[in-house]
């Protein structure tokens, strides 16, 4: 960035006085930028001995022969932050490059030790240098990134360094807790590109950060800062959905529950399993296999989708005619408000009194509550699955068979309709045409479990089975037309 042609170009570098802030300065103007130079104030680099100070290397700007102004904010206030960027937009009109290399300093927060006594800073200290460190970069990249995405344009850079007068001994942690914010907050679109969409790819955004948190007490915290930001958070599972229920805010952050992905306990008396949002759909089935148990709702993501994003989305599947949605399987949620508050609805019984929160808070997509803990029901597998395929040479009769199934009583456990288009799509994997008579010459013998029908014998069939009086039929030697 800094070596490429710059010309007309605008660009802000916090923490510029001195130091590291300074260099970047200098080389966006070598490159051809204008550039405004910022620091906490006018005195800051003389308040730790240093020199030049931020009119003075503004100055050195303008003998390149760029524009520069020297302005002053303290970039862990919002309000100061705000106008910073409205200040810089009155006398620039644009931004196009943030390099940001503010960050909370240890002298600021603690009396300057010395050499000998580095191993005395407190570890509140240097929470606090990371604390006010995370804060500017989160709000330059709030403000300043909000003014480049409507201009469809701009770069921000978060970097970070350690100042000259800090004693050795006190810069190895300062400069560890420095590298540490810096590779923390890397907001390169390289890194954010796979937050862009779900599975409704045909809508993208970048968001303005990602967090992975591994704990609840994490989530928490983020959210608590976030709201304390006013800065939008969207929760994020495994991605897969196909609603765009994970779609990223522009100026938010995406909240990914991917790390807390621990089976918590699972009950084969009570059958029931209590697992983190990041398990995976088909891991709880898995989980509960052994004891003859399964967890009926099968998205057709199962293997990827974790339950956290079913609860959002009321996720459903195949076994969603008998078996019904993600609301009539779990049995309780534990989550967080974006106001940090702990809500448990549900409970372990059949049913709890008061208000039924618990089918209102599944399928919201997140935006009444974060959650971090569900209980799902487990129930036991079949002892037998049968099943029948039919063909139609036409999508109307195909959609009466529906209708005289349900009218029969029947209640598959799964029932899908496919076209001919889809059918066609299908094939090259399922290969189930190999059971089909349209196979020329041949009448291969149907596998077990498997029942090929045409579409007449289908209907003739569940005709009889709305009489009144019980039939018993094989289906063995008819093996459904193409």
């Amino acid at each position: 960035m800094l070596t490429e042609d710059l010309q007309g170009k605008v660009a802000l570098v916090t923490g510029s006085s001195r130091g590291l802030g300074r260099h970047y300065a200098l080389l966006l103007a070598q490159a051809g930028a204008d550039v405004i130079i910022h620091d906490i104030n006018a005195q800051a680099a003389a308040t730790f001995g240093e020199a030049p100070s931020g009119p003075a290397v503004a100055d050195e700007i303008r003998a390149f022969g760029r524009r520069s102004a020297f302005l002053s904010a303290d970039l862990t206030d919002a309000a100061q932050t705000e106008a910073l960027l409205q200040q810089s937009l009155d006398q620039f009109e644009h931004i196009d490059i943030l390099v940001n290399n503010a960050g909370g300093d240890i002298g600021a927060v603690t009396p300057r030790p010395e050499p000998n006594d580095a191993l005395d800073i407190s570890v509140n200290d240097i929470r606090s240098v990371i604390d006010r460190s995370l804060l500017t970069t989160l709000l330059a990249c709030k403000y300043f990134g909000r003014h480049m995405r409507e201009r469809h344009s701009g770069k921000i850079v978060n970097v970070g360094s350690v100042a000259g007068h800090v004693p050795v001994e006190t810069g190895i942690i300062y400069a560890a807790a420095k590298i540490a914010i810096s590779h923390y907050t890397r907001c390169l679109a390289e890194e954010l590109r796979p937050y862009e969409c779900d599975g409704l790819t045909a809508f993208r955004q970048l968001p303005m950060a990602v967090v992975l948190p591994h704990s609840e007490a994490q989530i928490c915290e983020i959210l608590a800062i976030c709201r304390r930001l006013d800065v939008p958070v969207v929760a994020r599972g495994s991605g897969t959905g196909l609603s765009g229920g994970a779609m990223p805010h522009a100026g938010g952050v995406i909240l990914s529950l991917a790390r807390l992905n621990r089976i918590l306990e699972l009950d084969p008396v009570a059958r029931t399993a209590r697992v983190q949002p990041g398990v995976r759909n088909l891991q709880v089935s898995e989980a509960a296999a052994p004891h003859g148990l399964y967890y009926a709702p099968d998205p057709s993501s199962q293997i990827a989708c974790s339950i956290g994003g079913n609860v959002a989305e009321n996720s459903g599947g195949v076994h969603c005619l008998k078996y019904g949605l993600t609301v009539h399987n779990v049995m309780r949620v534990r989550g967080y408000t974006i106001d940090g508050e702990l809500l448990e609805l549900g409970s372990g019984a059949l049913d709890c009194p008061g208000l039924d929160l618990l089918a209102l808070a599944i399928g919201s997509e997140g935006l009444l509550m974060v959650v971090t803990e569900i209980t799902v029901k487990l129930i036991p597998r079949p002892q037998l699955a049968q099943l029948v395929m039919a063909s139609f040479d036409d999508v109307a009769k195909a959609g009466e068979a529906v209708a005289a199934i349900i009218a029969a009583g029947i209640i598959p456990a799964g029932l899908e309709m496919m076209d001919r288009k889809a059918t066609a799509a299908v094939e090259p994997f399922v290969k189930a045409g190999k059971w089909c008579r349209s196979q020329v010459g041949t009448k291969p013998a149907v596998p077990s479990g498997l029942r090929g029908l045409s579409g007449e014998t289908f209907m003739r069939l569940m005709a009889l089975a709305a009489g009144p009086a019980p039939i018993v039929t094989s289906f063995t030697g008819d093996t459904g037309a193409e």
